[in-house]
């Protein structure tokens, strides 16, 4: 779903993910439960978790996909680094590395 999600991205902010569209394209998932697909999405049953990750990706100062957040505790004080648009693995090493060392876990 999630390849297929990319795959059929029209534009930014116009659409490509309303109500109509995502089910038609949930249909082109291989051995997807169709049914249990609707009956969740219609639902709405995880509508209240997807708008607070959104909330605290707005906080984490997250502006766009994809964003990442990496979240550490140093002498007790969590601490966070965003990491903001499509990255190389390089620098998600970098950033992890960095925050393990600060965290005394290196």
């Amino acid at each position: 779903m999630h390849a297929l999600l990319f795959a059929n991205v029209i534009g930014e902010n116009v659409g490509s993910f309303s109500d109509k569209r995502i089910p038609l394209i949930a249909e082109k998932v291989d051995g997807l439960d169709m049914d249990q697909f609707n009956s969740c999405y219609d639902s709405g049953k995880y509508a209240d978790r997807v708008q607070q990750d959104f909330k605290d990706g707005q906080a984490a100062g997250v502006t766009g996909t994809p964003g990442f957040v990496i979240s550490y505790t140093v002498n007790g004080l969590t601490k966070t680094k965003l990491i903001d648009g499509a990255q190389p693995f390089s620098t998600f090493q970098q950033e992890l590395e960095a925050a393990l060392t600060e965290a005394g876990a290196q």
